[in-house]
């Protein structure tokens, strides 16, 4: 759904712009109710969850190199305070999410498609006296990331009013164990102001060349952390450090908005070391390979300056240890979905800025996934030559 929802995201719209515009800001505010949906036997009870958002929104108006490869879009942040349907287990969740925003004209009104990935502090995390019932999530704090899609209508030159549906998930990226995470569907319904000169929304070129360019090599050292395998358990298991080395090649979109990537992410994993070990499971000098995950993906990322939101899914080509991993563990196995695919989504930062044509370091951030379940929060440092 994510993946579908950012290719939409990144297609191009079909009318002409005159002029730069003036700058625009914009702010709104939803209320949403809908299903925390139960994904674990040992989900707690909850009634319907709800939230409120505030969106703060600048668009991007043709001022800076970007804008116009962008389509005019929003940046901006929401501010979410989110009820799980069960105050006294699950608590409140109180965050902030960075937000990109795609806007349509469809008839009288605007179609929008809003998606961010931010951190939230939760009020009532896991707790082994004060609170066991919460194996959801537990940390204090822990990622928040939002698909937001509706419709507004003027109602002026400045407000309109707006349905929607949003998805909210909230996870730690099994940096603290127990961790099911939690995932929410909801409608929402909405007002927005508009502090623009009017309420129209801003439409593409559609005179914007197909860019071609060619692919250039790059490389990615990475770090991730996590406890120990296991969505509830093992409890108070430690940090493991999973080590990574990704050769890549990317270039531009064909939109000129970010980039398109393909490359191998070779990792190493402590704790499969440890256990194979401590364990006895093999022989002690095969015990580094069946540690290693071999993963091939493609990636696509839509760049702002000198920030970039990315998005990865791959193929487990080498994985040994997990197959077997299934075999012993004594908790949920990951199945066949989590066996083969890994997946990343999360930030770069490019301190130099991102320049077609030019060799630059980056910096990134990401949360990793194996299938649908949350591996470990991911730190990288590369750079494209």
């Amino acid at each position: 759904m994510p993946f579908l929802l950012f290719i939409l995201i990144s297609c191009r719209a079909f009318s002409q712009i005159d002029s730069i515009p003036a700058p625009c800001f914009t702010t709104s505010a939803h209320a949403h109710a809908g299903n925390l949906i139960r994904i674990h036997g040992e989900y707690p009870e909850h009634e319907i969850a709800s939230a409120a958002e505030f969106n703060f929104a600048w668009k991007a108006t043709g001022r800076r190199k970007w804008h116009n490869s962008h389509q005019h879009a929003s940046l901006g942040f929401s501010i979410v305070a989110l009820n799980f349907g069960n105050p006294d287990t699950l608590g409140n969740a109180f965050g902030a999410i960075p937000t990109f925003i795609r806007e349509y004209t469809i008839g009288k009104g605007s179609l929008f498609i809003r998606a961010g990935l931010g951190l939230a502090w939760f009020s009532k995390p896991y707790h082994p006296t004060d609170n066991p019932g919460n194996l959801v999530i537990g940390s204090r704090i822990a990622n928040l990331t939002q698909i937001h899609a509706g419709y507004f209508l003027p109602l002026g030159s400045h407000l309109a009013a707006g349905v929607g549906l949003s998805y909210m998930h909230a996870s730690n990226a099994h940096i603290k164990v127990p961790n099911i995470g939690a995932n929410v569907v909801s409608l929402s319904a909405g007002l927005k102001w508009s502090f623009c000169k009017n309420n129209s929304i801003l439409s593409p070129n559609q005179n914007t060349p197909f860019i071609r360019r060619n692919w250039r090599p790059s490389v990615t050292f990475g770090l991730g952390l996590h406890e120990a395998q296991g969505t509830i358990r093992p409890l108070l298991g430690g940090i493991y450090s999973v080590l990574q080395l990704s050769p890549q090649i990317s270039r531009l979109s064909a939109s000129g908005n970010g980039r398109i990537s393909a490359g191998v992410i070779v990792s190493y994993h402590r704790f499969y070391h440890e256990y194979i070990l401590t364990q006895e499971l093999i022989s002690a000098d095969d015990a580094f390979s069946r540690s290693l995950v071999v993963n091939c993906f493609l990636g696509r990322e839509w760049i702002f300056g000198k920030f970039g939101l990315f998005l990865q899914g791959g193929i487990n080509v080498y994985a040994p240890f997990q197959k077997e991993l299934d075999k012993i563990w004594d908790l949920p196995k990951l199945g066949w979905l989590g066996r083969t695919t890994g997946n990343r989504f999360g930030y770069h930062y490019y301190p130099l800025g991102y320049e077609k044509n030019k060799q630059m370091p980056f910096l990134g951030m990401a949360v990793k996934a194996s299938g649908g379940t949350a591996e470990y929060l991911e730190f990288t440092a590369g750079f494209i030559f």
